[in-house]
């Protein structure tokens, strides 16, 4: 005890750049819990010290640089992968690698600098501090995944993936819930000096509670199954190749062998992943008529592709990135254009003022489609359609009007290589599935493509980099909707409020002169 408050006085004292650079650190060690990497007591050291850190800070831009730098090491950790998709056109975009990889980060960090300052100013101290604390640094992830068009990457909540059992409460709170209890937990040893170590202990024991709950949960959770089945086709295609006219037939033909080379044992439906087919789908008829010949008698191939909506005054008109589902007779029933897109990867925003270009080909920028919808097809599941990163957005995957039987994600990380992105990328859309009770179906082109349940669990998955064809059983969903798809985020809002009040309740005579 004497050692660990030795390097809290330390801590406390830093000065200068010397300050600064140890909130740097002290983020990056937070930034190491997040998945793949999975080191989650660094994060209890991360968030313990940052907090001694504000405690010590004698103004107000101190406490906002504090949280920049935190903020700073947090996102550059879990977020450095993203600069590896400038790697495909060194040539144009090489120059970008900078910004991609600080630039962004620091965007982020903003939001972590105005959660210590507020915490700062806070008139509170102990774990009156900490339970403020939480409260605010829970309400940012939340505005992170609406400001600037929404990144909800990388909350806190997401390095309990590493647990399906850690994960059931999301059924009830949500992602949010779970990263209120993160930080609450993580950043209560900051009191045990001035309260003791019982708020400590009452923080560990709800982070003990809700893993409890979900090994209760998951005791008895037995799935039932449809009767057919669905391949996945992972085709694994260099992302320098993906949109080479030169390699666009060698593309589709491996598509096209990959998904009849092996009978269709109960195989009624097939998933292809996003842009499979790296030009226009309904443009092309020979290519429909091919994608029937490969599909199962009765069945649907369901597959990702770009989609052109002309017009008479402009030649090419909108540009979708779609998906399609596609009949044994090679007729395209629905379709289905994708609304939240990516900035900058998609689209340049404010175009008329940045000199730049797109990441993805072509000098258009993607249109966006009318959002989520629930797809209904006579003879298979019906299924809510989720285009790469929409999966990541809590709370806006499914119709609640007209809940899906399951959600269907087809993505392209290829151009992220092996990094941690694909693997965050996986486990952050399994979430999904926990939150309202739904299955998720996912083919990557090149990632991580399976079957999630509605639990979360992981029934079958690919490799990174591989080709793969997976025949998988189709689960159901929960036969009731989950409290989450209910209510949403209502809950953890309450449940943050009432925290708050609890605070401003208990913490008048704790109270700092600030």
């Amino acid at each position: 005890m004497m050692i660990v408050q030795k390097y809290i006085e330390r801590i406390k004292k830093l000065e200068g750049k010397r300050r600064y650079f140890f909130s740097f650190i002290f983020g990056c060690l937070s930034g190491l819990s997040l998945p793949p990497v999975y080191m989650i007591p660094a994060a209890i050291v991360g968030f313990t010290a940052h907090l001694h850190q504000i405690e010590a800070c004698t103004n107000k831009k101190q406490s906002f640089w504090l949280g920049w730098f935190y903020g700073l090491g947090f996102f550059v950790v879990g977020l450095y992968w993203i600069s590896f998709a400038l790697l495909v056109d060194v040539e144009q975009f090489g120059w970008m690698i900078p910004f991609a990889m600080f630039g962004i980060p620091a965007v982020l960090a903003i939001y972590t600098a105005i959660v210590s300052l507020i915490t700062h100013k806070l008139k509170y101290t102990g774990y009156q501090r900490v339970i403020l604390f939480a409260v605010i640094w829970t309400a940012f992830e939340m505005l992170r995944g609406i400001f600037f068009t929404g990144f909800p990457w990388n909350l806190i909540g997401y390095i309990w993936t590493v647990s399906d059992s850690m994960l059931q409460i999301t059924g009830i709170t949500g992602i949010f819930g779970l990263s209120f209890i993160t930080v609450l937990a993580f950043a209560m040893p900051y009191c045990i000096n001035r309260n003791g170590k019982k708020p400590a202990i009452i923080a560990f024991s709800v982070l003990l509670l809700t893993f409890g709950f979900g090994q209760l949960r998951l005791w008895n959770a037995e799935n039932t199954f449809y009767h057919q089945k669905i391949r996945i086709v992972q085709g694994n295609i260099e992302q320098q190749n993906k949109w080479d006219e030169g390699y666009r037939s060698s593309i589709i033909n491996k598509y096209l062998k990959m998904t009849v080379s092996k009978p269709f044992y109960a195989v009624k439906y097939v998933l292809w992943p996003e842009s499979a087919i790296p030009y226009y789908l309904e443009a092309d008829s020979f290519l429909t008529d091919a994608i029937g010949n490969v599909t199962p008698s009765g069945g649907f191939l369901i597959t990702g592709s770009i989609r052109s909506e002309r017009s008479e005054l402009d030649f090419v008109g909108n540009i979708y990135n779609s998906i399609h589902t596609i009949d044994h007779n090679g007729t395209i029933i629905s379709v289905y254009d994708k609304h939240h897109l990516v900035p900058f990867g998609e689209y340049v925003p404010l175009r008329s003022v940045l000199p730049i270009e797109k990441i993805t080909p072509g000098q258009k920028d993607f249109t966006q489609g009318d959002g989520i919808k629930t797809t209904p097809v006579q003879g298979m599941p019906s299924f809510s359609p989720l285009v790469c990163y929409e999966a990541i957005f809590p709370n806006a995957v499914i119709d609640k009007s007209n809940p899906p039987d399951m959600m269907i994600n087809v993505t392209n990380d290829a151009w992220y290589g092996n990094s941690s992105g694909p693997y965050q990328h996986f486990n952050t859309v399994r979430v999904r599935a926990v939150e309202h009770g739904i299955p998720l179906i996912r083919a990557a082109n090149n990632g991580i493509s399976g079957v999630i349940d509605p639990y979360g669990r992981v029934l079958e998955k690919t490799k990174y980099g591989e080709d793969a064809v997976l025949d998988a059983k189709i689960p159901h969903a929960l036969k009731s909707p989950t409290l989450y798809t209910k209510f949403g985020n209502y809950l953890i809002v309450l449940i943050m409020l009432a925290m708050c009040g609890f605070v401003f309740i208990t913490g008048k005579n704790s109270k700092l002169t600030v």
